[in-house]
């Protein structure tokens, strides 16, 4: 339920922000200005977010996506992995699915 949780959060985040991106690329520069200042709010809104979920929490998460990831077709059949360094708070830890690739 919580990485359910979490992914949906993540999913808003980033739909938000790319209606923002649209938003500001089409609009005067007034209106841009406002634009970039609400992404940067938003921003900052979900870097909290994020540091406030538990650590037990993000390592349950994390090895639960690693699961997914080595159970996947799509991994068992890969040549190459392209895997982001986790940061040290506030997202999925990647060091199992690195480790292991």
């Amino acid at each position: 339920r919580a990485l359910t949780i979490f992914a949906i959060i993540i999913t808003l985040f980033c739909l938000v922000l790319s209606v923002l991106t649209l938003l500001s690329a089409m609009s005067t520069t007034s209106a841009s200005s406002s634009v970039k200042m609400l992404k940067k709010q938003l921003r900052s809104n979900m870097r909290k977010i994020l540091r406030q979920m538990p650590r037990d929490d993000i390592l349950k998460q994390s090895s639960q996506v690693a699961q997914k990831v080595f159970e996947s077709k799509e991994y068992s059949s890969s040549k190459a992995l392209c895997v982001f360094i986790s940061m040290p708070s506030g997202e999925i830890d990647t060091t199992p699915i690195l480790k292991q690739a």
